[in-house]
């Protein structure tokens, strides 16, 4: 399982250096959405089945918006950058990542282990199917004990939709009246 994530691991890494270094705005939006896809199918591989539906929703979403985005503006790429300047990026960021992981590693508990309030951790274990009567404890947890945040990631997914339908039919109407939008 360690190799699998570890693999999902470098795809994001990779796909996120694509997008920051694709002179197509196209090309790079298309590679943001593979990298949030990746995160997301790193959230189902660390059972946040939860996390990873609301990740898969936003990142095609999100490159939905950017395609049309980019389909409707007459921008054109900016020039590339220097070698010397990505070369210097390029290094900055992989010392600050490894930095990070350095400092960060040591501290993350062990893969499943309750980590903030073990008693609660093992209640829900021990009496959630008893207490909810549902067989899935994952949708105990989030329909029965915490389902005043479930209902919170959905407002904020519903309000996430409504702004993007607002936005998207605005630029359309003034296209269709002949005014430069974006």
């Amino acid at each position: 399982m360690e190799i699998l994530m570890g693999f999902f691991f470098i795809l994001v890494i990779v796909s996120a250096v694509a997008v920051a270094e694709l002179r197509d705005l196209l090309a790079a939006a298309l590679a943001l959405g593979a990298c949030g896809f990746f995160v997301g199918i790193l959230f189902f591989l660390m059972m946040a089945p939860d996390l990873a539906i609301v990740q898969l929703i936003v990142e095609i979403m999100m490159v939905v918006v950017l395609v049309i985005a980019l389909a409707r503006t007459h921008r054109k790429s900016s020039e590339p950058e220097s070698a010397k300047t990505t070369l210097a990026l390029g290094v900055i960021v992989a010392c600050v990542f490894i930095l990070f992981s350095v400092a960060v590693v040591p501290l993350m508990t062990e893969f499943g282990s309750p980590q903030y309030n073990p008693e609660v951790s093992q209640r829900y274990i021990d009496e959630g199917v008893e207490n909810t009567g549902s067989q899935n404890l994952v949708t105990a947890v989030l329909l029965d004990y915490r389902a005043y945040d479930t209902l919170g990631e959905i407002v904020v997914l519903f309000a996430s939709v409504l702004g993007m339908s607002l936005v998207l039919r605005k630029v359309s109407k003034r296209m269709a009246e002949g005014k430069e939008c974006l």
